[in-house]
């Protein structure tokens, strides 16, 4: 039976995979998106020039995929993880940080899943995501640059560790685990 962290992490990926479908389709040339009725009808005209592969959509899919499942995901995962952390060590640009934690090692996972949850994330259009990760009281900071060209590529390799789990949680509540 699908737990409440199952149905987290699976329902918000889902609608992921839903909207990277819609834009491979081309739903949004479509007839039937033209056809369809819009609540607010200025809306769809702005789909229609930003596309459903956007900032918006690249936001939401990081948030799916490193917000909702850490806590439920980091211990069973926590190799991936730390080889997404050193594939984000070797792609980054100008990275600082003043968290006393990172002095032996930046954690480049926390602090991109932070500025993600706090939506402290600013798109370079054809050039680069900054990710800024703060904390006010103690007034540490930390920010790194991703290239765009290697966005997919992190969202593709989060998408693995997701596709993991769904594969072995079917299997054991196929097994009756």
């Amino acid at each position: 039976m699908l737990s409440r962290d199952d149905n987290l992490i699976l329902q918000t990926w889902y609608t992921i995979i839903l909207i990277k479908e819609l834009w491979r389709s081309g739903f949004i040339n479509s007839r039937f998106f033209d056809s369809m009725p819009f609540e607010f009808p200025f809306i769809k005209e702005e789909i229609k020039k930003i596309n459903v592969d956007n900032q918006g959509s690249a936001l939401m899919a990081l948030y799916a995929m490193l917000v909702v499942p850490k806590e439920i995901l980091k211990d069973r995962y926590s190799d991936e993880y730390e080889e997404l952390n050193t594939f984000l060590e070797n792609v980054t640009n100008e990275t600082y940080s003043d968290y006393p934690e990172d002095s032996q090692g930046v954690n480049f996972f926390r602090h991109i899943r932070n500025a993600v949850a706090h939506a402290s994330v600013e798109f370079e259009p054809d050039k680069f995501v900054t990710f800024s990760d703060t904390n006010t009281r103690k007034n540490y900071r930390f920010e790194t640059k991703l290239p765009l060209v290697k966005l997919g590529e992190f969202i593709g390799r989060l998408q693995k560790i997701h596709v993991r789990y769904v594969t072995e949680r079917t299997k054991e509540i196929q097994s009756g685990s």
